[in-house]
């Protein structure tokens, strides 16, 4: 959470004011904080975007997926991530969905080489709206056209319905 790290120098920089003007700021939420405490994730994203707003960049969300260790699976990471960028009003690129859909393994190092490059072909892909394989970087054509089809598909699909339900508790996430 943003709250809890510097900020004197954070904060300009995300707005661009330290030497450098950003066209995209990309956040990854930690699992543990979207498993455990959703909406502390959905308040951490609303603060960082808020400076990132003041500037000049676009503040996009990177859909993770769990461990083989969570007790979170792929569609509570969908539904908190797309609730958080619905709510305020941010691009996500869902990595997680283009790892269920390419069938990588949970058992793999997280992130494994196939999934950092899943993960950098999903954002490729909703910021471009191109195949990453079209890209001048060549790693894995096939990996690359899940991610642009799972892109494609989800980009205007409603991904949860009715009120966020977590384990036993009932959470608000606008």
């Amino acid at each position: 959470y943003p709250a809890n790290v510097e900020t004197a120098e954070r904060w300009p920089n995300l707005r661009g004011e330290l030497g450098t003007e950003w066209d995209y700021v990309v956040l990854i939420g930690d699992p543990h904080t979207i498993e455990v405490t959703p909406g502390f994730y959905t308040l951490g994203v609303s603060e960082i975007n808020k400076e990132v707003s003041k500037g000049t960049a676009e503040t996009i969300l990177l859909m993770p997926w769990p461990r083989s260790d969570s007790e979170a699976d792929i569609n509570h990471y969908k539904e908190v991530v797309y609730r958080t960028g619905r709510s305020g009003g941010i691009k996500v690129a869902p990595a997680g969905l283009a790892w269920q859909a390419a069938g990588l393994s949970e058992s793999s190092a997280h992130p494994s080489l196939d999934g950092a490059y899943l993960a950098a072909a999903t954002l490729y892909s909703r910021l471009f709206d191109q195949n990453a394989s079209t890209s001048s970087y060549a790693y894995n054509n096939a990996l690359a056209n899940t991610a642009h089809t799972v892109v494609q598909d989800n980009v205007r699909q409603p991904q949860y319905t009715g009120d966020f339900v977590h384990r036993t508790n009932v959470y608000s996430i606008l």
